[in-house]
């Protein structure tokens, strides 16, 4: 469609103004809903409710007609049935509206089995023109959290992390944007943007991927669902000059999950082979799964926000038991990291270290062998935040114990002041172990990760150790399977960014 400045997509994630078309009180409808996500989120700028029957909404009067509207409007917002897609469409073009991001769906998607939706996605074809860009239709909308722009249908708050706002996402589907929003608020990720894609008419992935990698300051790490690239030679492009990391969750990897793909946004998911390899040729991050995607994110986000990228693959690891130590050992190493032998300098440091027994490890992993001494996970983290020999660290520490306290109502023998008496104790340790790791965690300059089974990416908060180390940006994931796969897609996007 001819040149166009993808630089614009400022206007769209910071619009001074935002129309709604169909606004009204209904929250079971999506134009209900979008308004109350606007003004419930303080959007920055002014909000326009459409609607010919003119009404006060959430006390802000509507106005029956777009052409109404002496101002310039960036972004106008359809969730109106498909019958009155195309006037209010014609109408916003007559008036230069920069952005239409149309919700509706029963377009492209439906192709194969209507013949009148066929004929509507053409009609919606050549109605594209590069005054007027389009996001949809059938999406569920974007979010941008420097406007405060909620425009996402159903019901999700937008994400306001605690820490950072470093990482955008785009998603071609609109279960797996809203998703997106409701796993950042969650895991505390910070969220810069969200956007649903839908069926692509106009605006597509690639354009957002190159936005979110050339134009957008406060994206420093990008996320994206996808069923199908569009336009394979950009997104080549884009994947090979860009210095942010991407990260992809790809579906439509099998026959059925294309046959799915094609009936969802009407694309056509194949070549799986060829998707590999072009991701690893240029660098792409592939998740394989939500866990790995909130991992992935959530790691990057945490130490680009921080500057303590590894240097290396070198991996410390810290454990207060063996075998724990030696299975992170082996994913490790799967994963292509090195468990580097620990230099003699390291090694004296560590035996100096009180409370360390004198029969501990004397290499890498340092196993603690269950050590009681609450300042040890400070003193040993410390000596390998400073060893000239690591990289990264993996902190392995017993989370969960006074959790499975329970279990003792099952022996009834045990007096209940014994079984109060290690709970509080356990509950002691945890919290001292905590404090240390945050501690240790503000001062690294390396990337230190915590694997704990108490940690699961449906419930990140389940238990209050792991909310007070997430609040604060500590990288946590479930197991040492997890934390070898997340450091080595640091490393291996560190060694792209040197090639």
């Amino acid at each position: 469609m001819g040149d166009y400045d993808i630089e614009n997509l400022e206007f769209l994630f910071n619009p001074k103004s935002v129309a709604i078309f169909g606004a009204g009180k209904d929250l079971n409808k999506v134009a209900g809903q979008v308004l109350l996500h606007l003004k419930m989120g303080k959007y920055k700028g002014k909000i326009i409710p459409i609607n010919p029957k003119k009404e006060t909404i959430f006390n802000i009067e509507t106005i029956p007609s777009i052409k109404n509207i002496p101002e310039q409007i960036d972004l106008a917002i359809m969730a109106i049935p498909k019958k009155y897609i195309f006037p209010a469409l014609e109408e916003c073009i007559e008036e230069s509206v920069k952005f239409v991001i149309i919700l509706t769906a029963g377009f492209q998607e439906t192709n194969l089995f209507d013949e009148n939706s066929r004929k509507e996605q053409e009609k919606l074809k050549s109605m594209l023109n590069l005054n007027t860009r389009i996001i949809g239709p059938n999406c569920m909308g974007i979010a941008s959290t420097s406007s405060n722009l909620n425009a996402v249908m159903g019901i999700n708050p937008i994400p306001l992390s605690k820490t950072n706002r470093n990482m955008s996402f785009v998603s071609q589907s609109g279960t797996w944007a809203a998703r997106s929003m409701r796993c950042s608020i969650k895991h505390d990720l910070g969220v810069s943007k969200i956007v649903s894609s839908g069926n692509e008419i106009d605006l597509t992935c690639e354009d957002f991927l190159e936005y979110f990698s050339f134009y957008d300051k406060s994206t420093q790490v990008i996320g994206s669902f996808i069923e199908e690239l569009r336009k394979g030679r950009k997104f080549i492009k884009i994947a090979s000059e860009s210095k942010k990391p991407i990260i992809i969750l790809r579906a439509g990897t099998t026959e059925a999950g294309s046959k799915a793909a094609l009936s969802h946004t009407g694309s056509i998911s194949t070549r799986s082979n060829l998707y590999e390899s072009v991701f690893k040729q240029y660098g792409i991050i592939e998740a394989t799964s939500l866990s790995e995607l909130i991992d992935y994110l959530r790691a990057f986000s945490i130490f680009l926000a921080k500057g303590i990228m590894p240097k290396g693959n070198r991996v410390g690891i810290y454990t207060v038991g063996g075998g724990m130590g030696v299975l992170a050992s082996d994913k490790c190493v799967n994963e292509g990291l090195e468990v580097v032998n620990l230099s003699t300098e390291t090694i004296d440091k560590l035996n100096g270290v009180s409370g360390l027994p004198s029969i501990w490890s004397h290499n890498n992993p340092i196993d603690l062998i269950a050590t009681r001494d609450f300042s040890t996970t400070e003193k040993v983290l410390k000596i390998l935040i400073e060893a000239e020999e690591v990289d990264m660290i993996i902190s392995i520490t017993p989370f969960g114990i006074s959790h499975q306290m329970s279990s003792l109502e099952n022996l009834p023998d045990m007096p209940q002041k014994i079984k109060e008496f290690n709970e509080k104790m356990l509950q002691a340790y945890h919290k001292s172990v905590v404090d240390h790791l945050l501690k240790m965690a503000k001062i690294s300059n390396k990337p230190i990760i915590i694997p704990t089974a108490l940690y699961s990416t449906d419930f990140p908060y389940q238990y209050e150790e792991i909310s007070d180390l997430m609040d604060a940006g500590v990288c946590v994931v479930n197991n040492v399977g997890d934390a070898a796969k997340t450091l080595a897609k640091l490393v291996k996007f560190q060694e792209k960014k040197t090639k």
